[in-house]
C-alpha cells in the first residue's frame, strides 16, 4: 500500500495486477479471495488517503 500511495500521488493510475494473481494462485479459492479483498481494501484506502 506504500508504494500504491505514493504513486497515487503523481500518476492517474496504479498497476496491481501482478499482487492481484499471486495472492489468487497462492492457495485455494476460500482462502485466496478474503486475501484479495483485503489486499484491495488496503489499497482503497491508501489511495483514498491521498
Amino acid at each position: 500500500a506504500a508504494s500504491a500511495t505514493a504513486v497515487g500521488k503523481v500518476a492517474d493510475a496504479v498497476v496491481i495486477g501482478t499482487k492481484l494473481i499471486q495472492l489468487l494462485e497462492s492457495g485455494p479459492t476460500s482462502q485466496s479471495l478474503p486475501a484479495v479483498e483485503s489486499f484491495m481494501r488496503e489499497i482503497r484506502l491508501a489511495l483514498d488517503a491521498t
